[in-house]
């Protein structure tokens, strides 16, 4: 060991163990060795109690920033003036739900915040040149389906061979306040922990299904443009549903999705010989069978009525 380290560095290492220790309260934790560490930097698991035991529920992973340098870039381009396109399939290619996790060691408290405003910004722009996630920063109305209100941009400058770096803009994305915020004095409270896993489980479902409609490439996103830090957020999603007019432009992709429930909600129409309601499938099944996504197990039901009739 050469006996220094950079005292930034030593900061940095801190914020992540007390993130670690407060996340304890209400997840396993397990953070990700430095060596390692090429994405997030906390991978958790909710806990919820029942009785004596705690059972694990939904995972989700984490990047721990300090207060002091709490907004996170991905994408843009690197000194050599190279688009570093890789962070940003990183971005969008995750598995598992993100959240970005603020520390203040000034104050001793951490602030959770979601992502969830990262996707409709993709389903809008295609590929982003720059995406910055920006905590507690607000524009507008969340609400609002005008992209270029709801996400502050300037164009990149352009790329050393004149390659494009994505559509040629730099994103903020305004993360609102934060979806929680723990200090040290409370984090123990048990009536405190279990508003807290509540609120996380709610947020943690919400991306799970957006990162469904994602890899399933339905253009949808579910988002919550209002809520109070420690509340699990009401029951009014904001739906939004985005659209490309060029022809025939994500249906199949849209159709595919949903062949496998078309094609099995056909099998247990006709196992209960409810032949009616089946009749009523069929056309949607021929249709989903044109585009050549149907269920095989389905598409003798197709055939078997086109050749009946």
């Amino acid at each position: 060991m050469p006996g220094l380290q950079l005292a930034s560095f030593w900061e940095g290492n801190r914020a992540q163990l007390f993130a670690t220790y407060v996340l304890s309260s209400v997840a396993a934790v397990v953070p990700v060795p430095v060596s390692m560490d090429f994405g997030a930097d906390l991978l958790c698991t909710l806990t919820r109690r029942h009785g004596p035991g705690l059972y694990a529920g939904r995972s989700f992973s984490v990047q721990v920033k300090s207060a002091s340098d709490a907004e996170v870039r991905y994408g843009g381009l690197n000194d050599r003036g190279q688009w570093k396109r890789y962070e940003i399939d990183w971005l969008y290619g995750q598995d598992q739900v993100f959240l970005l996790c603020i520390v203040n060691l000034r104050e001793w408290t951490v602030n959770l915040y979601s992502t969830q405003f990262i996707w409709s910004l993709t389903w809008q722009k295609g590929v982003p040149g720059e995406v910055v996630l920006v905590p507690d920063l607000r524009v507008g109305d969340f609400a609002t389906p005008d992209v270029n209100s709801r996400y502050p941009s300037e164009a990149l400058r352009g790329t050393q061979d004149g390659s494009p770096a994505g559509d040629g803009f730099s994103y903020r994305v305004p993360l609102g306040p934060p979806i929680v915020s723990v200090a040290v004095k409370e984090h123990e409270a048990v009536e405190f922990r279990d508003q807290v896993r509540r609120c996380l489980d709610s947020w943690v479902g919400l991306d799970h299904r957006n990162l469904t409609h994602k890899r399933l490439s339905v253009p949808y996103v579910e988002e919550w443009t209002h809520w109070n830090t420690n509340e699990p957020p009401g029951p009014e999603v904001l739906l939004r549903h985005f659209f490309n007019p060029g022809h025939d432009a994500n249906i199949r992709e849209i159709l595919a999705s949903i062949s496998p429930a078309v094609a099995s909600l056909m099998h247990n129409l006709n196992h209960q010989r409810q032949l009616e309601k089946l009749d009523h499938v069929k056309p949607l099944a021929r249709m989903l069978d044109a585009y050549g996504v149907l269920d095989r197990t389905a598409v003798n039901f197709v055939k078997k009525e086109q050749t009946s009739s």
